[in-house]
């Protein structure tokens, strides 16, 4: 398993490496095109959902294994009760709905420290083998 770490300010306009970054990884094992585009997507919309006002900083996770990629967002907590749930469509946002249907599992998570978003994008072509790897 390869695992891939950054931590950006939570600002906009770091979103374009952050969706870069994703492409990029994405293409290195082989997923295609569709997928990539969905990873893209997933991931500016976690760090647009995760953490409250007030964030400094994202830390984002590349999680990478045969067929598939885990992502996981972390941000600072305020200890408020989560506002975002799983499991009633109607009442979420458009972006944890998005995450919902491009991704195929999702996980929200938060406590007094802490919010976290994990969510896993299984390839759908085979995935071939870095070079160098055996």
């Amino acid at each position: 398993m390869e695992t891939v770490y950054l931590k950006i300010p939570k600002d906009p306009q770091f979103m374009l490496a952050v969706r870069l970054l994703a492409a990029g990884i994405g293409n290195i094992y082989s997923f295609n095109t569709e997928d990539i585009e969905d990873l893209k997507v997933a991931v500016s919309e976690a760090c647009f959902c995760s953490p409250e006002e007030g964030t400094p900083a994202l830390e984002l996770t590349f999680f990478l294994d045969e067929g598939k990629m885990t992502v996981e967002v972390k941000g600072a907590s305020s200890g408020k009760k989560p506002t975002l749930t799983l499991g009633k469509p109607a009442q979420e946002s458009i972006g944890l709905l998005l995450m919902q249907n491009l991704m195929n599992s999702l996980e929200f998570k938060k406590d007094e420290n802490c919010s976290l978003i994990r969510m896993t994008k299984k390839s759908r072509t085979p995935i071939l083998p870095l070079s160098g790897k055996s």
